[in-house]
């Protein structure tokens, strides 16, 4: 109904935690193939419903699981493309066939994205324990206002700036995520309350 002019993914939509660092149950290994198809079709129906906007879809720390692993295990993997192919198999713009469904991937981990000159949006880097850290890191430092993902906990925070008989506030927002993080997903926490 809205039909919004652009639509930001703030990333970490795949967990890709087989190719992650830490231990890993066997609940979740083998999973990459279908969490893929899972995460393409989630994003398809965002165009199918929204067929005329711009979709960013930024690298979360989650994404970049799968480079780092290739950087560290298999360095001879890192860029590499099939015969007249113009991007690299492993990456999650191809795994996901982003191409097809007019989605730009937006990185390197941690790169912000600037809407109508005013706004940062990004995964993020920062985040906090307890509700409401993220802002005391973000915000007092900030010019400008901003939206970020990677916090799991929802917070808004706002900061005035006074300058000579004028006042302008930054915002600072991070919508939470709507995963599982109390230990019923696996490779959140190997041992649940």
């Amino acid at each position: 109904v809205w039909q919004p002019h652009v639509i930001y993914l703030l990333g970490d939509h795949l967990d890709l935690a087989p190719w992650g660092k830490y231990s890993k149950p066997r609940a979740v290994m083998y999973t990459t193939t279908e969490t893929l198809q899972c995460v393409h079709n989630w994003i398809a129906k965002f165009r199918k419903h929204c067929p005329s906007a711009r979709i960013v879809y930024l690298e979360g720390n989650h994404e970049n699981r799968i480079y780092r692993s290739i950087v560290d295990n298999m360095r001879e993997a890192e860029g590499l493309r099939a015969a007249l192919a113009d991007k690299p198999v492993l990456s999650i713009p191809n795994l996901l066939a982003l191409d097809k469904l007019d989605v730009e991937y937006l990185g390197p981990y941690g790169v912000e994205s600037v809407l109508w000159n005013k706004v940062g949006v990004s995964h993020g880097t920062k985040h906090g324990q307890k509700v409401g850290q993220l802002l005391s890191k973000r915000l007092p430092s900030s010019t400008y206002s901003w939206v970020q993902g990677h916090d799991h906990k929802m917070a808004l925070g706002t900061r005035a700036i006074h300058d000579r008989g004028n006042v302008s506030h930054i915002i600072g927002m991070c919508p939470g995520t709507l995963s599982r993080v109390d230990g019923a997903v696996p490779g959140v926490s190997l041992h649940p309350n």
